[in-house]
């Protein structure tokens, strides 16, 4: 019997061998470029993308702080602030608050209103808040927190009677009461008034307040045992013999402005005057002088002190005494006392924020901003 054989089609040795090897080549090309788009995906974790997000979340803070009409709290790792009404809720001002509780990978909080808290930022290792104070323009009467003795003496009736008379709304406060009261007072003054009569209780005030020259807020002394708490000057001197007149030695600044070199009769009677003791504060500006002696001079805002940098502006004038009466003040007296008190209330507030955040454990991702805050809002905490 005879077949016919068919030959089935086939591929050869060699043709294997080419498709095995082209296969081979597409295999790793795809490979190549699977491993090359694995790489192009963002790491989260990585030092860029950990950059990339705070800088993002400084941007979007600076951008909030710029129209901040006032700053509630400003501290090193926290600030709160108030923009104008957004149209969320009720009518009125809105409120933001950052905050970073300074432990190493907690996360960076921001508050809007009353709603729920909610995370800006992770693994946050700094986040610090560097405010630029400045001094802005006073535009009405000053508001006085005149500190008194207790129970007050007729002295310190007639002082309040005297700034009234300038238009000065004063609101006085016993230096016995609380430091709670003093911060509510505090908060709704310009200047602060150190009279003379509270010498009794200078003691008993410092304790209660650990410092009262911590509110940003200028103050204008008569009492000299405070010199050495607000860095004026180490010690009082008394300027030996009662008098009438002082020394104008500079009369380029405003409390000074309208009078001339040489003696000032500031008393119609022969009064016990006080001056600025021992070393003077670097960056004082002295103004007049009694018995050789710093009489009335100036610390004006980041000013040096004997202690520091001053916080606000600050005044020592010559009226006091325990038998200083202001009644006896000449009007040239009596305008050195109001120009002092205008001068020293002109507000501080916040004429800059310089903000750093860094996510993540490498200081390399550490960014910063800068933001001018266009409404100079006022300081309100220390």
């Amino acid at each position: 019997m005879t077949g016919r054989f068919r030959r089935r089609a086939g591929f050869t040795l060699v043709e294997l061998l080419l498709s095995m090897a082209v296969m081979a080549l597409l295999v790793s090309a795809t490979t190549s470029a699977i491993l090359i788009a694995s790489h192009a995906i963002p790491n989260p974790q990585s030092v860029t993308e950990k950059q990339s997000a705070a800088l993002d979340v400084s941007e979007s803070i600076a951008t909030e702080l710029a129209t901040a009409i006032r700053v509630v709290l400003g501290q090193p790792n926290l600030i709160e602030f108030e923009v104008p009404d957004r149209g969320h809720g009720s009518a009125g001002p809105e409120t933001i608050r950052y905050t970073w509780s300074g432990t190493n990978g907690a996360p960076l909080i921001r508050n809007y209103n009353k709603n729920a808290a909610t995370t800006v930022c992770d693994d946050v290792h700094a986040f610090s808040l560097i405010y630029t104070p400045m001094i802005s323009t006073l535009t009405e009467s000053p508001k006085v927190l005149l500190i008194a003795d207790d129970p007050p003496s007729a002295a310190i009736a007639d002082k309040q009677t005297l700034m009234e008379s300038w238009g000065f709304q004063v609101t006085q406060i016993a230096a016995t009461k609380s430091k709670a009261e003093f911060d509510t007072a505090f908060a709704s003054a310009d200047v602060i008034f150190l009279a003379y009569e509270i010498i009794t209780n200078w003691a008993q005030l410092q304790l209660e307040l650990g410092a009262i020259q911590n509110p940003a807020r200028g103050v204008v002394l008569e009492l000299g045992l405070a010199y050495s708490t607000y860095g004026i000057s180490q010690i009082l001197t008394p300027f030996g013999a009662p008098t009438t007149a002082i020394t104008i030695t500079d009369v380029s600044h405003e409390i000074t402005a309208p009078f001339a070199l040489g003696l000032l009769t500031i008393s119609k009677v022969n009064q016990n005057f006080v001056a600025a003791g021992g070393t003077y504060a670097p960056g004082a500006q002295q103004l007049a002088t009694g018995a050789g002696n710093p009489t009335l001079g100036v610390l004006d805002l980041n000013a040096v002190t004997l202690n520091g940098i001053a916080n606000a502006r600050r005044v020592h004038q010559p009226c006091a005494g325990a038998l200083f009466d202001i009644n006896q003040l000449t009007d040239d007296g009596k305008t050195i006392m109001r120009r002092a008190m205008v001068w020293a209330a002109a507000p501080v507030c916040h004429g800059a924020v310089t903000l750093t955040l860094q996510s993540g454990s490498d200081s390399s991702a550490a960014v910063q901003a800068y933001t001018q805050l266009v409404n100079t809002p006022r300081v309100e905490t220390p």
